[in-house]
């Protein structure tokens, strides 16, 4: 993923390794978010 910063325009390539749980809670909006849609 490329993330550029929009005040001085500099970018960089970014990437993360999740766990298939952790990409669910991210998706989800946070644990909190991820409990309460029962998928804990």
């Amino acid at each position: 993923m490329k993330v550029v910063n929009a005040r001085t325009g500099a970018a960089f390539t970014a990437s993360c390794a999740l766990t298939p749980r952790e990409r669910d809670i991210l998706l989800a909006g946070g644990v909190l978010a991820h409990t309460r849609r029962g998928r804990a």
